[in-house]
């Protein structure tokens, strides 16, 4: 059972790595796309219309709020990459030694 155990907190260790890293993908992807639509925006906008820019302000904070929620997203998941390895750490180290060559280490 305790192998069994050390498989699926590999395997998890492996998926969050997966979603991690799409995740950060994600927000790299949309810090570019922000910044690209910013200045789209001051472009076409400028200072003439204060409606278009307070709607522009609505807008940025819409998306800015949406990328924190893309980068908590991924301190959770790295928090959650800890935990596991902790965990990891604290199986292998409650396992008789002969048993410790099934689980193999984490990198």
């Amino acid at each position: 059972m305790i192998t069994q155990t050390g498989h699926l907190t590999e395997d998890l260790e492996k998926d969050l790595e997966l979603v991690s890293a799409e995740l950060h993908n994600e927000l790299v992807r949309a810090e570019r796309e922000l910044e690209l639509e910013h200045a789209q925006l001051k472009a076409l906008v400028g200072e003439d219309n204060p409606e278009l820019v307070e709607q522009m302000k609505a807008m940025e904070e819409s998306i800015t709020r949406l990328y924190n929620g893309l980068e908590k997203a991924v301190l959770y998941l790295q928090l959650a990459q800890g935990e596991s390895y902790i965990l990891r750490q604290q199986m292998q180290s409650r396992l008789p030694a002969t048993r410790l060559d099934r689980l193999s280490p984490v990198a």
